[in-house]
């Protein structure tokens, strides 16, 4: 009898929370969605119709077509964020599934910002129906955003072993320290490259358990974070 009510009650709370999540998840797109429309529309209080225009003119075609060709090159790495977070956890997705959940989150992420809520709930309604759960998609969400931020770290290195006097000024720190500072960052994350390869660590935050992504996954993904920003 009381294994029958245990079940009963759970049951009862499966449906509940599949109701919750049915009513939630689309009261929180169409959320975001007119957040976009206000983004959108802010950005744009500063640009007239003519003036777009007049700077279109103003250009030629080699920096159109070059503008184009880095969009284009930029959405394209896009699409290996996520390709690298499914093969972290795990998990395969058809490719017209993962380029299309891509580029629609990333397109409503950085317009909007809140990458992690915006990004993460476009991605939502893409991967749930096609067999991700919602934990899936979480890691998926917060691996894109720490993936970004070590190409973020590995190009901002490299830009200081390059080219310092570009930001000397805004430190006051000699060109030659900054430069030695970049090696120091570049070594770093070189041997925190070589560690992954020769082991699969798990790091202990809390209650969180995480799994260190492995030595190709790591690789592929600073590449794509590269191209990426560059492109940007």
């Amino acid at each position: 009898m009381n294994d029958e009510r245990r079940t009963s009650i759970g049951e009862d709370a499966s449906v509940a929370s599949g109701h919750f999540h049915r009513i939630l998840m689309p009261l929180i797109s169409l959320t975001l969605f007119f957040v976009a429309i206000a983004a959108i529309h802010h950005l744009l209080t500063e640009v007239s119709y003519p003036q777009l225009v007049a700077e279109l003119k103003a250009l030629s075609w080699n920096q159109l077509l070059l503008a184009l060709l880095f969009t284009a090159s930029s959405f394209t790495a896009l699409i290996g964020y996520d390709w690298s977070a499914l093969a972290y956890i795990g998990r395969k997705l058809p490719f017209p599934t993962v380029a299309l959940g891509s580029f629609c989150g990333y397109a409503i992420s950085n317009t909007v910002g809140l990458s992690i809520l915006s990004g993460g709930s476009v991605r939502y309604r893409f991967y749930l129906s096609a067999g991700l759960d919602a934990a899936d998609i979480a890691r998926v969400s917060v691996f894109s955003v720490l993936a970004l931020s070590l190409g973020i770290y590995l190009v901002g290195a490299a830009a200081l072993v390059i080219h310092p006097a570009v930001v000397d000024s805004f430190f006051r720190i000699p060109p030659g320290v900054l430069r030695w500072i970049g090696i120091a960052a570049l070594v770093l994350l070189f041997a925190l490259v070589v560690f992954i390869f020769v082991r699969r660590a798990r790091i202990k935050i809390g209650p969180w358990d995480l799994q260190i992504p492995s030595g190709p996954v790591t690789v592929v993904q600073l590449v794509v974070s590269v191209i990426d920003i560059v492109s940007a």
